[in-house]
């Protein structure tokens, strides 16, 4: 009999410590996650490859990012407007965002990644709106506009970290991403 009154003691201790801890998160320290697969390089831009996806994605950033309802919001775009006709989407970035190296992230770094890495490497992106993007202007260093040959309802949802990552152009330029060392010692 004192041995169920110790097990239901200790389990409403351990209850009790349990919603403490959800109370106060503990900052810091480190998490480590299991991958299923060496992710090989650290590029999200030039591979679709899932291992790479899970690491990459705490790394970089997209235009926008998709909340638990899949509904898009603000991430490296503060906010964005479509035309009413839908053939092109203007994107205003966030100012004073750098890169891990301290450098300015600017709408050179959107229009490097589509064109220069996703458009020809990151499978989703090349099928699903290279298509469709007719061309991406940036008209000053916060503004980016993709020229749509049609309406493209899905453009939003198709911008996040994970369907199109940005990468720093000053990093990738001028490189064989598939085999440079910055691929390996990722800047996000």
């Amino acid at each position: 009999m004192i041995w169920r009154f110790l097990v239901l003691a200790l389990a409403a201790t351990l209850a009790s410590i349990d919603a403490d801890a959800a109370e106060q998160p503990k900052r810091g320290g480190a998490a480590i996650v299991a991958v299923q697969g060496d992710p090989g390089h650290l590029n999200p831009a030039i591979s679709t490859a899932g291992p790479l996806h899970a690491i990459a994605g705490s790394i970089h950033n997209g235009l926008v990012a998709l909340d638990q309802d899949g509904t898009p919001r603000p991430d490296l775009a503060e906010n964005w407007s479509i035309a009413p006709d839908g053939r092109s989407a203007t994107f205003r970035l966030r100012a004073g965002v750098t890169w891990h190296d301290g450098r300015p992230f600017g709408s050179a770094d959107v229009k490097f990644s589509f064109e220069k890495a996703l458009f020809r490497f990151h499978a989703r992106a090349r099928a699903g709106l290279a298509p469709v993007v007719a061309a991406i202007e940036t008209p000053d260093d916060l503004t980016v506009v993709f020229r749509l040959h049609r309406p493209h309802p899905a453009l939003l949802r198709q911008l996040d970290v994970t369907e199109a990552p940005i990468i720093p152009r000053h990093v990738h330029e001028g490189t064989d991403m598939a085999l440079s060392a910055a691929s390996a010692r990722p800047i996000g």
